[in-house]
């Protein structure tokens, strides 16, 4: 590992350091938005890297990524309006002291509990991702096949409500990947006559139709109003003895944040949730939900340490864990460059300046909230009626940029009308968009595993690893049906 040539690539660029900049003010300003989060932002500004080279554009996406998830932490604790789901649960003590005229101190807390946990996040993908990539060399197609029937499982049960529901999504999503020609006989699937099908549908415009036409429809559908709080709002750091108060608060969120960030389907939203919860059991204090600084810090140092340890499954396996791990795995593979184990030998100086990246993407979050704080509650007066065309033309320019096909910006706009349906009635998006991506995965994986046991799919059990893989992926799916059973022996034994 070479964290010099990084270092190097990075700042001894300009314009390396302008992108990532950039990207953290445009993050943080998507994130502060309700609504349209840094995945939104993530989407649009695919297609603006491939005019850039793959480190720029990396960079871009890196910056915006680790901004926005802070962003939203922002109109969480001033408005009780969570710019996206992992901040929500900022906004149980957050908007309380808002309401006590502590909302500069709640921020200053969110800001220092963010990079902290983006810190400890990157620590983790610099010592964990070179060595799991040594493991990594040793699967077979056996093997990815399993992890990638386990990441499916998991986001799927993980992400929704509903189990049935996340299967559901899962497997229309591996049905939308399935469209164009078979890659084992070039056989056409699921065309119906359309030319422009035989090359598969282009997931780009539909992660854009997904996260930010679906949004604007949402918004149009209910406009959000802001809830009261204070005129004016100042910004400032909190004291020393308040950092000390809660050190070992930052510990156990980041801690949480990191190790659920690394698993699959996971995500920023239940870490968050998780250290809520878990440092309320642990302070056993009845003064959570009154505006406490603990109560912002737990959260805010759990989701953003899911950042970069998120990227460890992308960058190590080639599987993307998240959302965001899946846009910017779009964007490598926008520059023809491929995702696997032998992706730090192959490209050290990317995979190196990756690792920069998230170190001073989170160092940058509180150069841009010391800069933007007052800008960012402007912005939130403006109508929405005029923020919202605004919106739908940047995707139409980002959806038809990519092919300069008006047929991409039509599968955009049928996306967003679709992810609004699903919005409506609990479906998740997310479960979609990775099941679109990881679909043709697990199809190569499992063609490759037929070719190999010469059609005997039994054989992903005689290997050790694969097998228990597999075995921990059915018994993911049984968790619902013991669940339920569970619940309905316990009701019988209240009765």
């Amino acid at each position: 590992m070479d964290l010099y040539l990084g270092l190097q690539t990075v700042l001894f660029n300009p314009s390396h350091i302008f992108l990532l900049l950039l990207g953290t003010i445009v993050g943080v300003m998507f994130g502060s938005i309700p609504g349209l989060s840094c995945l939104t932002a993530m989407s649009l500004l695919i297609p603006i890297t491939y005019n850039l080279s793959v480190i720029q554009g990396v960079l871009l996406l890196v910056g915006t990524y680790c901004g926005g998830v802070y962003g939203g932490s922002m109109t969480s604790i001033l408005f009780r309006i969570p710019g996206a789901p992992e901040n929500a649960a900022s906004s149980f003590d957050g908007y309380p002291m808002t309401l006590k005229g502590e909302a500069s101190k709640a921020i200053g807390i969110a800001v220092f509990s963010s990079c902290v946990g983006g810190l400890s996040s990157t620590l983790a993908l610099i010592t964990i991702a070179p060595q799991l990539m040594k493991v990594a060399l040793m699967f077979g197609p056996q093997e990815y096949f399993s992890l990638i029937f386990l990441s499916l499982s998991m986001i799927a049960i993980l992400q929704a409500k509903s189990p049935l529901k996340g299967l559901a999504t899962m497997l229309f999503g591996i049905l939308i990947a399935c469209v164009g020609m078979a890659p084992e006989s070039g056989a056409e699937r699921l065309t119906f006559g359309f030319s422009q099908l035989l090359g598969g549908i282009n997931y780009i415009p539909i992660i854009i139709g997904m996260f930010a036409i679906s949004e604007v429809m949402n918004r149009i559908r209910k406009i959000v109003t802001v809830g009261e709080g204070p005129k004016k709002i100042s910004y400032g750091l909190p004291s020393f003895r308040e950092i000390a108060r809660i050190k070992w608060t930052l510990v156990r969120g980041s801690t949480i944040g990191v190790f659920l960030g690394a698993l699959p389907g996971i995500g920023a939203t239940i870490s968050s949730f998780m250290a809520y919860d878990i440092e309320r059991g642990v302070k056993k204090s009845v003064q959570f939900g009154t505006g406490i600084i603990e109560g912002v810090a737990a959260p805010e140092s759990a989701n953003n340490g899911t950042t970069a340890s998120s990227m460890i499954p992308l960058l190590c396996l080639g599987i993307p864990g998240s959302v965001a791990a899946s846009i910017l795995l779009s964007a490598f593979q926008l520059h023809g460059i491929d995702i696997g184990p032998l992706f730090f030998h192959n490209e050290p100086k990317i995979m190196n300046s990756i690792f920069i990246s998230f170190i001073f993407a989170n160092l940058f979050i509180i150069l841009v909230a010391a800069l933007e704080i007052k800008n960012m509650v402007k912005i939130l007066k403006i109508r929405f009626e005029l923020v919202g065309p605004i919106i739908i033309t940047l995707c139409m320019i980002g959806s038809y940029s990519i092919r300069n096909s008006y047929f991409d910006i039509c599968v955009m706009f049928i996306a967003g009308l679709i992810g609004y349906f699903m919005h409506r009635h609990g479906y998740p998006i997310a479960v979609l968009v990775l099941a679109m991506i990881l679909g043709p995965m697990l199809e190569k994986a499992y063609l490759r595993t037929m070719l190999i046991s010469q059609g005997n799919i039994l054989s992903i059990f005689q290997r050790p690893m694969s097998g228990g893989i597999t075995v921990i992926a059915f018994l993911m799916w049984s968790y619902p049906i013991l669940k339920i059973i569970l619940n309905r022996f316990s009701a019988r034994g209240k009765q």
